[in-house]
Formats: C-alpha cells, sequence, structure tokens
C-alpha cells in the first residue's frame, strides 16, 4: 500500500513537473494556447508547454492568434506580455498574430521558428529582448510599431532573409526618451537591414533630440533626405555612413562634433557646408563620397582630419577657413579633379602626405596676399603650381546660405574678415 502511495506521489509530481505552465484555454479557431500569470495573477503572459522551454516540440504550429483578453473560470485576464522561449523551436509555426494588449516579447521568443514568414509588432509593444526572432530563417518582413524603445543584442540574429523592416515610428525605434538616437538596433544583431528594399526613404528628426549615435543609420541606402533639427549637438561615427541615396545634407549650426565616417560612401552627396559651430571632426568624415564637387569647412575647424576627404573623386572647390592651422594626413587623397583650394587661414596651415593623387598642375591655390611668398617656399603647398591671391567673388558659392557671409549682406568682403580676426581674437 505504501509503495502504491509513493508510486502516486511521484506520478504527481512528474504531472505537476510537465505541466508547470498555470493555464491552457483553447482560441475559438481550437488552437490552444499556453500562460502564465503575471501581475499578482491579474494578467497573462504568452508560454511555453510544460515545465521547461523544450518539455515539447512544436506546442504551436500553422496559424497562432494571441488575443487580447482571456476567460479562465468566469474571470478575464489580459494578455500583456510573451515570456522568453514561449515559441523557441516551433519550427512547424507560420504565422502569429501579436494583439495590442502585449507590451514586452522575452528573449528568444521566437528563436528558431524556421517557418515564420513576417510579423508585425503592434504599436504597444515596448521592448523586444535580446535574440527575440533569432535564426527565424524564413523571415521576409518585419513591421515595427511606434512604442519600441528598446531591443535586446541580436533581436534578428540570423535571419538570412530579412529584406523589409517597416519602422512606424522612426525616432522611436531609436529611442528618443533618451534625447539620443541610438545605434541600428538591426546592425547589432550582425546584419544591415537598410537595404534597397527598406520603406525609409525621408527621415525628419524632431526637436529635442541631441545627438544622432554611432551606426544609427548605417546603410540606409534608400534615405534621400534628412532634417536635423538645430538641437543636435552630435552626429556619431558611421551615423550616416553608405546612405547612397542622400544627394545633401544641412548640418545646423547646433552641431559641434561630427564622428569618423559620418557621412563616409555617401556616394550620392554634391555639396557640404560645414557650420561654424563644428570644432572637432573624426577620421574620414566624407571620405569616398565620390559625386561630392564642393566643401566649406566652418571657422570651428582648427584642423582637417586624416581622410576628410579621402577619394572624393568629383571634388572641385575647397573652401578652408581662417582657423585653419593644421591638414592632416590623407585628407585630401585621391582628389583627382580638385581644382580650386581658397584657404583663408590667417598663417600657412602645416600640412605633410595631404595631397596625395591631386593633379598640382590644374588645382590653383588661393590665399592673403601676404602669405603668398610663405605658401610658394613650404615644402609641401610650393607643389602647387598656381598659387594666386582670392577676391571676394571667389569666396561666394551660389547658395542662399553662405558660411563665410558671416554679417548676413550677401557678399563676403573685409567687414567679414574683421569679423572672424575678432573670433580669433576671442578664441
Amino acid at each position: 500500500m505504501k509503495r502504491l502511495i509513493l508510486f502516486a506521489m511521484l506520478l504527481c509530481m512528474i504531472c505537476i513537473g510537465v505541466s508547470a505552465h498555470d493555464i491552457e484555454v483553447a482560441n475559438a479557431d481550437g488552437v490552444t494556447i499556453y500562460y502564465n500569470y503575471s501581475t499578482n495573477g491579474t494578467e497573462l503572459m504568452v508560454t511555453y508547454r510544460g515545465r521547461d522551454y523544450d518539455s515539447y516540440k512544436n506546442e504551436y504550429s500553422g496559424v497562432v492568434v494571441i488575443p487580447e483578453e482571456v476567460t479562465y473560470e468566469d474571470k478575464v485576464f489580459k494578455v500583456t506580455s510573451i515570456e522568453e522561449y514561449a515559441f523557441y523551436g516551433c519550427t512547424a509555426l507560420t504565422s502569429v498574430t501579436i494583439p495590442n494588449s502585449v507590451t514586452s516579447i522575452g528573449n528568444a521568443a521566437f528563436t528558431g521558428c524556421f517557418a515564420l514568414t513576417s510579423i508585425e509588432i503592434p504599436n504597444s509593444v515596448k521592448s523586444i529582448g535580446q535574440n527575440a526572432f533569432g535564426s527565424c530563417k524564413a523571415l521576409t518582413s518585419v513591421t515595427i510599431g511606434n512604442s519600441v524603445m528598446s531591443i535586446g543584442y541580436g533581436a534578428f540574429y540570423e535571419c538570412s532573409s530579412l529584406k523589409k523592416v517597416i519602422v512606424k515610428d522612426l525616432v522611436a525605434w531609436y529611442g528618443i526618451e533618451f534625447k539620443s538616437i541610438y545605434s541600428n538596433p538591426l546592425y547589432n544583431s550582425g546584419h544591415l537591414y537598410c537595404d534597397d528594399d527598406t520603406e525609409i526613404t525621408e527621415l525628419v528628426i524632431p526637436e529635442g533630440i541631441s545627438s544622432i549615435g554611432e551606426y544609427a543609420f548605417d546603410g540606409c541606402s534608400g534615405l534621400t533626405n534628412i532634417t536635423i533639427p538645430n538641437s543636435v549637438t552630435r552626429i556619431g561615427n558611421n551615423a550616416f555612413s553608405g546612405c547612397s541615396g542622400l544627394t545633401s545634407i544641412e548640418i545646423p549650426n547646433s552641431v559641434t562634433s561630427l564622428g569618423d565616417d559620418a557621412f563616409g560612401s555617401c556616394t550620392a552627396l554634391t555639396s557640404v557646408e560645414i557650420p561654424n559651430s563644428v570644432t572637432t571632426m573624426g577620421w574620414g568624415v566624407f571620405k569616398n563620397c565620390t559625386s561630392l564637387t564642393y566643401a566649406s569647412v566652418g571657422l570651428g575647424i582648427k584642423v582637417v582630419s586624416p581622410e576628410t576627404f579621402y577619394e572624393c573623386h568629383s571634388l572641385k572647390k575647397v573652401v578652408l577657413p581662417l582657423t585653419l592651422t593644421n591638414i592632416n594626413g590623407a585628407a585630401f587623397y585621391y582628389c583627382e579633379d580638385l581644382q580650386e583650394i581658397i584657404c583663408m587661414a590667417v598663417s600657412v596651415p602645416n600640412c605633410y602626405n595631404s595631397f596625395k593623387g591631386v593633379d598640382f598642375n590644374k588645382c590653383k591655390l588661393f590665399c592673403w596676399d601676404y602669405l603668398q611668398s610663405q605658401y610658394q617656399a613650404d615644402p609641401t603647398w610650393k607643389n602647387f603650381r598656381n598659387i594666386g591671391i582670392f577676391d571676394s567673388s571667389q569666396l561666394v558659392e551660389p547658395t542662399t546660405d553662405t558660411p563665410e557671409d558671416l554679417n548676413g549682406d550677401g557678399v563676403v568682403d573685409t567687414q567679414d574678415v574683421m569679423k572672424i580676426y575678432k573670433y580669433i581674437q576671442e578664441h
């Protein structure tokens, strides 16, 4: 008798262990979904069947529609989350509908759902866990709602078929609550999903954002228009690198630093004016911008960083500021089409190994009259065969906003020079 009782107890324990989910409820379509209680038993989270996430194989298959509410034992419970590992390894799952009641998707919630082809994450979801959709190899399209503020590392890791990411609110996607646009969550997964099929073509960053982080829009080749507000002070490394559809960019006067390769390989970019507010530029800020023809560097810059205009093959005209003291290595490497450098520096800038590939016979250098002889004697600058004295007409580029026109009278003349001289004294 004792043996029978002990056996019954053990059997009971095994059954409890295997059925560790709190409840299971069948939808109207006959699909059973497993839940655990949350929030002191007042809400439900979708979970796996049994004690462990691998207790059963393919407990979810085919089409699964998660309801917003579940009635169980005459009580109504709201479904508010998808627990970690809930659908882990459900290789026969082809479709899942997530309701607007769900606010979080846990770590590895859908990892290994090989047959899942698309997913729409509703506006209610605020966080997506690490590796949430990892190895969903058939996943081709993801729509992300406008409340997502946190995406875990590798959320879409090894989603090798993913070609389209539709972001309903791009600012929310990058974490506006921190007053910063952070790194591309998809980039962190080891893949770049800002490709030619991406829905992102126009980006308007609202006031209040103070920085654009590293790799924020790296590889967004479909992006053609960007509006950056006056609240942004920093543009991080590779923030817009590889945005090959971008033809123009207006950097506001609030920006003080540009990171390494911030606009590298923006191959359609044709002109750029670095405002006076920028005091720091990283390596290769405009590296490989092969369509760039005109560049103007503002008064905040004392040093042109290495590889700033590296391989800008179409660059024809550059205006350098009075504040300039140094041009670092490879800054103008392989700018074969460079025809005009207007250097407004008040003394001859130091430079070494900065102009490899520049045609010194074709490119004209213009400077202040009292510095002409010093340029002609300088070990590097003397390589320019034509060193002349500039006049105001050479400084004016036909744009609506000429950085050198400091007093806003429409021309660049001695009055602007006096403002620059005062600026130098004060700084």
